[in-house]
C-alpha cells in the first residue's frame, strides 16, 4: 500500500463513497509517484451543466456536465483534483466517480511528463484516430492520455485491445 499523502476530503457528502474509500481506491491503485505531486483529492458539492456560465463550462466541447477537474496553482504548483456532482440531483455512481479519480490523476501524470515521452505519446495518439474515447481526446492528446491512463487501471483489457502501444506506454511508466 502506498504511504498517500494527499489531503482526501468531502467525499462523505458524495453519498456514494466515503474519504477512506477514496484513500483506498488511490493508494491500493496507483503508483505512489503519482499521486505524490497532488496534494488534494476533494469532493465539491456542486453541479454544473454545460449549459451554465461557470467557466469550467469552456473547457468541455461535448457531454452533459463537467464532473472532475484537475487544477495546478501556479505559484505554489499545488496540485488538485476535484469531483463534482454527477447530476442536479446527486451522485449515483461510484464507479464513474472512481474513473474521474483515475482520469484527472492522468492529468496531473501527464503534466510530469518529460518532454521525449510526450513527444512519445503524442506519436502514438497521431496514429491511433480510430481508438480515441471522446471529441475532447480526438483534439487534445492530453485528454486522450488521460483516458488512456485511467483504462490502464480501470479496465486494463479494453485498453489493451483497442490500443497495445497505449498499454506499453502506460505500463512503462509505472
Amino acid at each position: 500500500m502506498n504511504n498517500l499523502s494527499c489531503k482526501i476530503s468531502n467525499f462523505e457528502n458524495s453519498t456514494v463513497i466515503t474519504n477512506v474509500g477514496v484513500f483506498n481506491f488511490v493508494s491500493s491503485l496507483f503508483p505512489e509517484k503519482h499521486i505524490r505531486p497532488i496534494t488534494e483529492i476533494r469532493y465539491v458539492d456542486r453541479y454544473y451543466s454545460l449549459v451554465s456560465n461557470h467557466s469550467l463550462d469552456r473547457l468541455l466541447i461535448t457531454g452533459s456536465n463537467v464532473t472532475s477537474q484537475w487544477s495546478i496553482d501556479q505559484k505554489t504548483g499545488q496540485e488538485t483534483i476535484e469531483i463534482f456532482r454527477q447530476n442536479p440531483e446527486g451522485n449515483t455512481d461510484v464507479i464513474r466517480m472512481k474513473s474521474d479519480i483515475a482520469h484527472e490523476i492522468g492529468h496531473s501524470v501527464f503534466n510530469h511528463l518529460p518532454e521525449d515521452k510526450r513527444v512519445d505519446y503524442e506519436a502514438i495518439w497521431s496514429t491511433n484516430k480510430k481508438q480515441r474515447p471522446d471529441i475532447r481526446a480526438a483534439n487534445y492528446v492530453a485528454e486522450d492520455f488521460c483516458y488512456a491512463y485511467a483504462m490502464f487501471f480501470l479496465e486494463r483489457e479494453k485498453l489493451l485491445s483497442n490500443s497495445h502501444q497505449k498499454f506499453d506506454f502506460i505500463k512503462g511508466l509505472i
